[in-house]
């Protein structure tokens, strides 16, 4: 599978990715990241008299570039599986294989499987559907990272492979807030989820109800905006309980995709000012907005919270099947660099 060098007009992430796609992708676990400006020459039209101006874009273009990965790099922490060398000239896949990094490594192969430019002559119609359900475990586990308590996967399909019912009053009664209906109402549509992929909260010692409550929607494909949890929350509780959680409740969107790629930012705003005004917009309108600058160091912390032993981390144990997803993805992209 080949890489599609991407336009130069792409955002930084967009570059950065293709830069860690191409790491992952060499025997040597290493991709150069003055090859940006390679990227910059083959998709520029330039004449000699403009060599002067094409230098200094392409070099302001790679330390672009640099900046979205230090970016990630300090958002991201020990979940994030790359590292820059000192000089800045070198991207690298580190060997250490943590469950944050894998996520990480997931979230950015399926951005680029369900629509991107960089694989616009793949056909990866196979490692979208996989990848689907894939996220809905990585989703669950960062939930736990992010309340810091249980959480467990209520999309469509389920995991453990339970009806709504069933599995609606399991966790209910786990959480110990809220009276599920031993019956549902008369006129209630068949129901695989209700809109609800993700459902945790945070434990309190006590046991009793007032505590973070998040209820989440899962989304890998670019329809996530489509999708807003926060719509379906007053819906859910009425609908299916005698007497819905007291716990304050947050929605939660959870999605793979940065949010770094901006369009050109120009008038009187900067680059990090519309990145905080964007996020402020996607917030009024999803909720806790989890994407991958986020979600891989959530599913980090969560694993350490499994590990003690005191709360249920649904898709902790199917972290396994992540990795061999993205073991086949790699696997596929060697192949093509080596022919």
């Amino acid at each position: 599978m080949l890489i599609s060098a991407p336009p130069s007009q792409e955002h930084p992430a967009i570059l950065a990715d293709w830069l860690e796609l191409q790491a992952l992708a060499s025997d040597n676990r290493n991709a150069r990241v003055l090859s940006v400006s390679d990227v910059y020459d083959i998709t520029q039209d330039t004449e000699e008299e403009d060599v002067g101006d094409f230098d200094a874009q392409s070099d302001d273009l790679v330390a672009r570039v640099t900046a979205e990965i230090q970016r990630r790099i300090v958002a991201l922490r020990e979940a994030y599986p790359f590292q820059i060398n000192d000089s800045g000239t070198i991207l690298t896949w580190g060997p250490e294989a943590t469950l944050g990094r894998t996520v990480y490594l997931f979230c950015l192969m399926i951005c680029h499987v369900t629509h991107s430019a960089l694989f616009e002559n793949e056909d990866l119609t196979a490692e979208a559907r996989d990848g689907r359900n894939l996220f809905q475990v990585c989703a669950t586990i960062a939930s736990a990272g992010l309340v810091h308590g249980p959480s467990y996967s209520f999309g469509w399909p389920r995991l453990d492979g339970t009806g709504f019912a069933e599995k609606l009053a399991q966790i209910y009664n786990a959480f110990g807030d809220g009276k599920v209906r031993d019956k549902p109402l008369a006129a209630a549509p068949p129901a695989k989820d209700d809109g609800i992929d993700v459902i945790s909260w945070r434990h309190q010692p006590d046991g009793l109800p007032s505590t973070f409550y998040v209820l989440g929607q899962v989304a890998s494909g670019l329809n996530w905006r489509e999708k807003t949890v926060l719509k379906d929350i007053e819906r859910f509780h009425w609908a299916w309980f005698e007497i819905a959680p007291a716990s304050p409740v947050s929605g939660a969107m959870f999605v793979p995709f940065c949010i770094t790629d901006t369009p050109a930012v120009g008038g009187d705003y900067d680059e990090q000012d519309f990145l905080v005004n964007r996020l402020q917009f996607i917030a009024k309108e999803f909720g806790l907005f989890i994407y991958r600058y986020r979600l891989p160091l959530l599913a980090h912390q969560a694993e350490a919270l499994s590990q003690l032993g005191a709360y249920e981390v649904e898709g902790i144990r199917e972290i396994g099947r992540v990795a061999d997803w993205n073991d086949a993805f790699i696997g596929r992209l060697r192949g093509a660099a080596l022919r």
